[in-house]
């Protein structure tokens, strides 16, 4: 979490300098985001390990993202770019605290729905496994 913050105060130390929104600090290149991702996967494994309870609606939501997960992975960039080049990004449409998740859960969402539908298609899915 530290890490995720870190990444968040940096962005917005960024952005407030340069004027504008600038997503440097969130490429997959910057050194707080590995971290995060390494930490989050290692965090998450660990908690999930030791509470989750076989057939709890929590254990068929993980599972059904386990499933999709690598899909959205891999279509988030091309849906976050299809969603700049028909709406643009302005996070000033509400605060950017709140804009930024809102944007992040809907991409997630969007994608998982869209990897579902590709997963039952019979050629297609052997480009997005489950």
């Amino acid at each position: 979490m530290a890490l995720s913050v870190g990444v968040a105060v940096a962005t917005w130390w960024r952005c407030d300098r340069l004027g504008r929104a600038d997503e440097a600090f969130y490429v997959y290149s910057s050194p707080l985001v590995a971290l995060a991702a390494l930490a989050a996967f290692c965090s998450l494994r660990w908690l999930f390990t030791t509470i989750l309870v076989a057939g709890s609606n929590l254990e068929r939501f993980l599972n059904f993202f386990g499933k999709t997960s690598f899909g959205v992975y891999l279509m988030h960039v091309w849906a976050l770019f299809f969603v700049d080049a028909k709406y643009g990004y302005d996070y000033q449409f509400v605060n950017p605290w709140i804009a930024i998740p809102v944007l992040a859960l809907v991409i997630v969402l969007g994608c998982s729905l869209a990897v579902r539908g590709l997963q039952k298609l019979p050629g297609v899915r052997m480009l997005v496994p489950n």
